[in-house]
């Protein structure tokens, strides 16, 4: 199997060129050979013509040539074996002929004036030329047809072809060495770009990502290369900004819990501790241990979400049935931190991701216990022009106007929740704008009517960016 891309050039090159070599020489032979022939045509035609000027019609029906001197021995040599000629009536019998022809008769074409023969003596290939022509009768006055058969050996085309083929002995071998070389230059220059091109992409480091490939400079045939390194790296940069961000933001947060179980830690060794002293030590590390496990989970979960490029499949989700579902799973949780939860809506349709929905519902209800202790929670659902809202309202402290954009920002904590009282890592709401976002989904939050946060979800049941499926498939 060959696998050098440069072979596969050369030899290809190589073979393009030697066609082309061939056909130029088929095409010069036969341009030559052709006009050669036509030539001789010419000449033949010329001769009958100059023949026929000068012959004369007897008044016994006989024909005479008065032709003397140099052209009478070029004609009339019986020793010669090129100049036939012959004179048929229009009965086709012969009445006049060279003397070299001795009981030869010229073929007749069958169409075309002209017919390839061979000479009767040396065995040549002769080319013959019919012409016909009248002569005036001395007896009646009228004209009488006549055929007049001249021949020629090839002897010019014969030349052109001999010389033709000794042209071909020395430009052939040269014709060869040249288009190795070529061939080699073509491929070596081609192979160059791509090594260079190579060195550029070898060059890059891959832990700072440098900018895309200028591709400016590039070959026309390497462009879409190029392009599609750019792509990758573009990918590449993104996913090394995702997990530097999720480094950065998993030591940042890991960094209060941590010192809070190291403080616990060290009160606890600092003398010795009652039973009781014990527990309440035991008890605090363990929630802090549930604010880095919860920590971890959310960034995760951020971290799978913003890799994730691939499009959800689109369902004929039942509103009612996934709010039900996700209210009867958190109820106990809510109730035991305080909270009582209501629904509000008849049966609803809605194209979109039925899983997602859940993810998103959840994350609003953590973040309505943490947030809003104690208070009552609603959740309800409508259909507006063409669009299905899900809206999460809560009775707790709510949200100021100047911080109902930023809650949705990673990490974004309001001031009142600075001091950690409250428990939470301020991923939840992050999380739930990357889920809304996954199903092409709004999310937003403003003030409810029940004194607390709303959170609204609206989804468009016509976008066409995800695929459909209908329910039970």
């Amino acid at each position: 199997t060959m696998k050098s891309l440069r072979k596969k050039i050369f030899i290809g090159i190589f073979t393009g060129m030697i066609v082309v070599i061939v056909l130029a020489i088929v095409t010069v032979y036969l341009e030559v050979t052709s006009g050669a022939r036509a030539r001789l045509i010419e000449t033949l035609h010329t001769q009958a013509e100059v023949f026929s000027s000068v012959t004369v019609l007897q008044k016994d029906g006989s024909i005479s040539l008065p032709i003397t001197g140099e052209m009478a021995a070029e004609f009339y040599d019986t020793s010669k074996d090129d100049h036939l000629f012959e004179y048929r009536d229009a009965n086709g019998k012969t009445i006049l002929a060279s003397p070299s022809m001795k009981g030869f008769r010229m073929p007749v074409p069958a169409t075309d004036n002209v017919i390839d023969a061979i000479t009767p003596r040396s065995k040549q290939p002769m080319l013959v030329y019919r012409f016909p022509f009248h002569l005036k009768s001395p007896v009646t006055g009228e004209m009488e047809k006549f055929t007049l058969y001249i021949a020629d050996i090839y002897k010019p085309v014969l030349d052109v072809k001999d010389h033709f083929v000794e042209t071909l002995g020395v430009a052939v071998p040269a014709a060869l060495i040249l288009s190795l070389l070529l061939a080699w230059l073509i491929s070596h220059l081609t192979i160059r770009s791509i090594s260079q091109f190579a060195r550029k992409v070898k060059e890059l480091d891959s832990y700072n990502l440098p900018d895309p490939l200028t591709l400016d400079t590039l070959d026309y045939e390497l462009l879409p290369l190029g392009r599609a390194i750019n792509h990758y790296l573009e990918k590449l940069r993104e996913r090394m900004v995702r997990e530097k961000r999720l480094l950065a933001d998993t030591s940042h947060e890991l960094r209060t819990p941590l010192a809070i179980m190291r403080s616990e830690i060290d009160l606890l060794l600092r003398r010795k501790r009652t039973s009781e002293e014990l527990l309440d030590g035991l008890q605090e590390l363990n929630i802090e241990l549930d604010e880095i496990q919860q920590l971890t989970e959310n960034l995760l979960a951020l971290y799978r979400i913003e890799s994730n490029q691939s499009q959800l499949l689109k369902e004929q989700v039942e509103i009612d049935r996934e709010v039900a579902e996700v209210v009867n799973r958190m109820r106990p949780i809510l109730e035991a931190a305080g909270n009582s939860v209501t629904i509000d809506g008849g049966r609803l349709l809605a194209h979109t991701h039925g899983s997602t929905i859940r993810h998103i519902l959840t994350q609003l209800l953590e973040n309505a216990k943490k947030y809003a202790v104690g208070a009552q929670i609603q959740i309800s659902w409508i259909k507006r022009n063409g669009k299905t809202e899900i809206r999460v309202d809560d009775a707790g402290p709510g949200i100021p106007p100047t911080d109902q954009e930023k809650v949705f920002d990673r990490l974004y904590r309001l001031d009142r929740d600075r001091h950690r009282l409250t428990p939470g890592s301020g991923l939840g709401l992050a999380l739930v704008k990357l889920y809304a976002t996954s199903i092409h989904a709004v999310v937003s939050c403003s003030t409810s009517p029940l004194g607390g946060a709303r959170f609204t979800i609206v989804i468009n049941d016509k976008y066409s960016g995800l695929h459909t499926r209908q329910m039970g498939s």
